[in-house]
């Protein structure tokens, strides 16, 4: 991964727990630093992936939320948020 980047590093401190990320910006290189946050920043989301469907997820959302970024990660906090570590 250092060959092509990171693009981005970043870190959150709450209490003893830390999330760490490493970033290769491929969907929305200009805002979807991670750690990501939920509206009040309650939940803090680190992930590596891609969520193809994420645009459904948030239309199916119990609380309609206007994204941040246009990260697809971002929808993981509000799904947690909303159903639970179940979602």
């Amino acid at each position: 991964l250092r060959h092509r980047g990171p693009d981005w590093s970043g870190m959150y401190q709450h209490k003893g727990n830390y999330l760490a990320h490493e970033r290769l910006a491929i969907m929305d290189p200009a805002s979807g630093d991670q750690p990501l946050f939920n509206e009040d920043g309650t939940i803090a989301v680190a992930a590596n992936g891609e969520i193809y469907n994420f645009k459904d997820l948030f239309a199916k959302l119990k609380r309609k939320r206007k994204p941040k970024t246009q990260s697809d990660c971002e929808v993981i906090s509000y799904l947690y948020e909303d159903y639970g570590p179940s979602f």
